[in-house]
């Protein structure tokens, strides 16, 4: 099985800057509800990027928040 994603815009180091800055702020708690398999997908996405699942997460809701 091959995972596609998109390319980012940022790099490692702005996304990580960005989780760092999102952390240092006011932070609420987002609970929903996804597929298992695309939790899995995730989880491994962020293990191949060296990164966690919160980071994937926060780059691409900050992504489609700008694209609004």
């Amino acid at each position: 099985m091959t995972l596609h994603s998109r390319p980012s815009r940022r790099t490692q180091e702005q996304t990580e800057a960005f989780v760092s800055q999102a952390a240092a702020e006011e932070t609420v708690q987002l609970h929903c509800l996804i597929p298992l398999e695309t939790h899995r997908r995730l989880r491994i996405l962020a293990a191949q990027d060296r990164t966690t699942v919160t980071s994937l997460v926060l780059r691409a809701l900050d992504d489609f928040l700008e694209g609004s």
